[in-house]
Parts: C-alpha cells; sequence; structure tokens
C-alpha cells in the first residue's frame, strides 16, 4: 500500500499549527503548503513531496483535532479572512460565517478530512 506518513493531533491545536505539522510529515519541508484549501487539494495529487504511488495519511488523535478544528476554530478562521476574499466570493464567504454562527456547516476538520479522501491515491486512517 506504500508508506505511511503520520500527524499527530498531539502536537496541534489550531490551524496553523496543523499546517506546521502536515508539511514536514506529508510534504518533507515546512514551507509547501501555506494553509489554502484548493493549494492542498492540488498539492495531493502528487509532484510535492508526496510519494508516487498510493499512501496513508494516518492521523492520530484525530478526535482532538476534531474538536480543535471544530466550529469555534472555523468562525475564528472565517473571520478572520473574511476582510482577504476575492470579491466574488464574499457573499459565499458571509454565509459559511452565519452558518458557523448557527452549528452548522463544514469545520476545517471535515474540509480537510474530505479533501484527503477525495484523493484516490490515499488511505486516511483517523486513530
Amino acid at each position: 500500500m506504500g508508506p505511511t506518513l503520520t500527524i499527530d493531533g498531539n502536537n496541534f491545536s489550531d490551524f496553523e499549527g496543523f499546517v506546521r505539522e502536515f508539511n514536514p510529515a506529508v510534504f518533507g519541508d515546512d514551507r509547501t503548503w501555506m494553509g489554502g484549501f484548493g493549494a492542498l487539494n492540488d498539492l495531493l495529487r502528487g509532484g510535492y513531496g508526496t510519494p508516487e504511488g498510493p499512501y496513508i495519511i494516518e492521523w492520530l488523535n484525530a478526535h482532538k483535532s476534531r474538536e480543535d478544528l471544530g466550529k469555534d476554530a472555523t468562525l475564528k478562521w472565517l473571520e478572520a479572512r473574511k476582510d482577504r476574499v476575492h470579491p466574488t466570493n464574499r457573499e459565499h464567504w458571509a454565509m459559511q460565517i452565519e452558518l458557523m454562527k448557527h452549528n452548522t456547516g463544514e469545520t476545517l476538520f471535515m474540509m480537510i478530512v474530505d479533501i484527503i479522501v477525495s484523493h484516490e491515491n490515499i488511505t486516511l486512517i483517523l486513530a
């Protein structure tokens, strides 16, 4: 099945910490991915330090990360970036903020998981 790349939820407690944990574990350095979700999707397609063939990402202490990257963190993340969103995306961004305020919508944790599992060459294990 290829190599197992491990990240540990005990090593971070916010999104920026996740990025710092994910980069060396998956891309082999600390600067390949800067935290954008479109970029993460593109980078996981391969050729940026990830293994060529199928591989496993094992996310240890994922239960902690689910909480750390949950509703509160997502709302904070969305609000911190709202002024930098492209004008054509502002209405959608505002809707995402409102959804988070009402305990609905996709959390950072869910967004990350969705991106990873969308790649057929990656198996995600939440441990």
